[in-house]
């Protein structure tokens, strides 16, 4: 499953939450949420006008 948002620890929040429910479903194995929370972040901003006139 994907969870989007722009919070950070509600994310991880409701990730964890998400995996408790999906845990109690017969059959499911292995439950693992990715850790976001206080991972780095980095953001990139493309110039994408440079980027069509790289010649």
């Amino acid at each position: 499953m994907k969870l989007y948002g722009d919070d950070l620890d509600v994310l991880a929040q409701k990730a964890n939450e998400m995996a408790k429910i999906i845990e109690t479903i017969p059959g499911v194995g292995d439950v693992n949420p990715e850790r976001t929370a206080g991972l780095p972040q980095m953001t990139v901003r493309y110039n994408r006008e440079r980027l069509l006139n790289m010649d």
